[in-house]
């Protein structure tokens, strides 16, 4: 029952975003229903799909769910990040922002990072085109990544019973600053970290190399015991200030920061 109040409360904020036709919002959501009813019939095992005209290969049984969510999570950029930007996208799980990007900001290239293996090979298939790196980004060596049972999304390397992680395993780290100076070839303008809660590390690994960026997204886990380092640390970087929050509710476990050099 709170999955299907959930999925109709995603529906109705979905339908609420201007930017989408209104005949390509209510597609998705008659999809993402025929899809739970094909998967029901034991159809559509190679969980594919089809949205704004792109074909995407999903990750786990919640078929469109991942793309209408970081959709509806992440539209308020619309209003703030230019069209043919450049993003560094850490986090990428199978590219679900890196359709956001293509499809709603219409950027012009995008470097993902994903460090477990079965989402990283999906994302090479959904975006064979972009620049896409397997590592954990990391002030850390020797990383262990815990697979949650309940969605890849929720992958993290940190321990949390509430994710329902039922293994881990060693994935390839590399430091941010390493990373962005060695790997990722071109200029870049948005840095983005998603990684369930390791943002802090992210980002203190590669202090050196921050100011490449116009713009910092980051994911700030307020349940994640130290997030106010991240603030501090967003905050103390010369130059930059705060232009922007992801909605937030009293109760959510977590906000997306945008920052923006001066």
């Amino acid at each position: 029952m709170n999955l299907i109040k959930e999925s109709l409360n995603l529906d109705f904020k979905f339908l609420l975003i201007s930017e989408i036709s209104l005949l390509d919002r209510f597609n998705l959501i008659i999809k993402k229903y025929l899809y739970f009813i094909l998967r029901l019939l034991g159809a559509n095992k190679r969980n594919h799909g089809k949205f704004l005209g792109k074909e995407f290969t999903f990750p786990n049984k919640y078929g469109y769910v991942g793309l209408q969510r970081v959709i509806v999570d992440n539209i308020f950029l619309k209003k703030y990040l230019p069209e043919r930007i450049s993003v560094v996208d850490i986090g990428a799980h199978a590219g679900e922002f890196a359709f956001f990007l293509e499809k709603i900001i219409n950027a012009k290239k995008v470097a993902s990072v994903e460090p477990f293996q079965t989402t990283f090979e999906i994302l090479k298939k959904n975006f064979p085109n972009n620049q896409n790196f397997q590592y954990a980004i990391t002030n850390k060596e020797d990383v262990e990544l815990y697979i949650s049972e309940i969605s890849t999304q929720l992958n993290s390397l940190f321990p949390d019973d509430s994710r329902k992680q039922n293994q881990k395993i060693k994935v390839p780290s590399i430091t941010l600053s390493k990373f962005v100076s060695d790997e990722v070839k071109g200029e870049f303008h948005l840095l983005k970290i998603d990684t369930e809660g390791s943002e802090y590390n992210v980002l203190n690994s590669g202090l050196d190399v921050i100011d490449k960026f116009k713009y910092l997204l980051v994911e700030i886990e307020l349940e994640r015991e130290g997030y106010l380092k991240i603030l501090e640390l967003l905050s103390g970087q010369k130059n930059y200030k705060l232009i922007a929050m992801g909605d937030y509710k009293q109760g959510q476990r977590a906000v997306d920061v945008l920052v923006k050099k001066n």
